[in-house]
């Protein structure tokens, strides 16, 4: 008798967006952080326009992109262990708080070997806005997320200046 194939609950093509984001942003990293500039001091001039051109290619594919697709992703599946739990009549926004509070301790266990800063300290700081917004209304974040795009203070700050130069 054939034992029915029991379906994997995760989304492969997140799963695989995730993975090139990781990628890129290791990739990205290792121009970063570990290639540091010990160049002898006489190189070649061909020599700096292929280590010129390699730092701008990698940053032009892969630095923006992974960056976003990162944070799309963060949000993304904040939002699917989100709508699981509620489907189990629970409420992931505590578990959820608990899991910045790991990415808290990794991201400063990271930092402390990269003092340049950590994405992801900033990713556990912002998702504090998350936790408050969880149960929102699709019309309230929409409304929000207007608002912010339309971007009323840098709106004043400008009007603020047209009429007071010295604002």
């Amino acid at each position: 008798m054939e034992q029915p194939i029991m379906k994997n609950s995760r989304i492969e093509s997140v799963d695989a967006l995730r993975g090139f984001a990781v990628m890129a942003i290791i990739l990205v990293h290792n121009l970063e952080h570990f290639i540091f500039p010990v160049y002898p001091d006489s190189s070649p001039g061909w020599l700096n326009v292929l280590d010129q051109g390699v730092f701008d290619t990698v940053f032009s594919l892969f630095a923006g992109k992974a960056y976003a697709i990162f944070a799309m992703l963060f949000g993304f599946t904040f939002y699917i262990q989100s709508s699981n739990r509620k489907r189990l009549g629970k409420d992931f926004g505590y578990r959820f708080l608990w899991r910045m509070v790991l990415l808290v301790g990794f991201a400063t266990l990271n930092a402390a070997f990269f003092p340049a800063g950590d994405v992801l300290l900033l990713f556990a700081a912002v998702s504090l806005v998350l936790f408050f917004t969880r149960n929102w209304s699709d019309r309230a974040i929409l409304f929000t997320s207007v608002l912010f795009l339309l971007q009323p203070v840098e709106w004043y700050h400008y009007i603020a200046h047209i009429f007071n130069p010295a604002h």
